[in-house]
C-alpha cells in the first residue's frame, strides 16, 4: 500500500495506491471511473448484460457490477478471460482512456 499525504498552506492531499482521497468532501476520486469505460463499451457492443459477463467469470452479478464500476478490482486470471472473450489485451481493456497504448 502506497499512501502520501501533501501539506500545503492549511490544505491537506491524500492518496491511498493512488487514489485521491478529498478531504473537504470527504470523497474518493478513483481513477477506474476511467479505466472501466472500454469494458463497459466492450460488454454493450456485444449486447451483454453485467449478469452474461458475471457468469463467464463465474462470480455474483452484484460483484461483477461492483468490478465494472471499480469499486472492486479483477484478479489476473477473470482480467485475461476478459480480454479473451471480447478479442482484445488485458491493456487496452483496462486502460485509462486518456493514456496512450503503444
Amino acid at each position: 500500500m502506497k499512501i502520501e499525504i501533501n501539506v500545503s498552506n492549511n490544505d491537506c492531499e491524500i492518496f491511498i495506491n493512488e487514489i485521491a482521497i478529498d478531504t473537504k468532501k470527504k470523497s474518493i476520486d478513483t481513477p477506474n471511473e476511467n479505466i472501466m469505460v472500454n469494458l463497459y463499451v466492450a460488454r454493450k457492443e456485444k449486447k451483454l448484460k453485467q449478469s452474461d459477463v458475471a457468469r463467464l467469470l463465474n462470480i455474483h452479478a452484484v460483484t461483477y457490477s461492483r468490478k465494472e464500476r471499480g469499486d472492486l478490482e479483477f484478479t489476473l486470471s477473470e482480467a485475461f478471460i476478459l480480454a479473451n472473450f471480447f478479442e482484445t489485451t488485458v491493456d487496452s481493456l483496462f486502460a485509462d482512456r486518456n493514456t496512450r497504448i503503444y
